[in-house]
């Protein structure tokens, strides 16, 4: 499935808030696999290939909330705007842990670009 998030990205994790409940919680417990597209540009695409999962604990969702809150617009957003605080039932926050991020651009083989995580 298909869904718009806004993810912020920081030491190479990606973390977004998201509902503990839903089709899309149960999508990642089921397959934790996820794709990310930017697409500013639809002809020079980028891809990041996640791993998801959840942070629950909750110390570090309010520390990573107030990061989110710091970073300026456009990139970082106040979450409270939309759920009101972090002890909004079910809210926690999902991490992105890429494993291969991909750059295109259309009709130029040349430029695609490839990093995978080291095994």
């Amino acid at each position: 499935r298909t869904r718009v998030i806004h993810p912020l990205w920081r030491d190479g994790v990606g973390y977004a808030t998201s509902l503990r409940t839903g089709p899309k919680a149960n999508d990642v417990d089921r397959n934790p696999a996820v794709s990310l597209a930017y697409v500013s540009n639809p002809f020079a695409p980028a891809y990041a290939e996640c791993w998801a999962d959840w942070v629950d604990d909750r110390a570090a969702r309010i520390e990573i909330w107030e990061w989110m809150k710091s970073v300026p617009e456009p990139l970082g957003y106040d979450a409270e705007t939309m759920f009101g605080s972090y002890d909004f039932p079910e809210l926690t926050i999902m991490r992105f842990r890429p494993w291969q991020i991909r750059l295109a651009e259309a009709g130029k083989p040349d430029a695609l670009r490839v990093w995978r995580q080291k095994p």
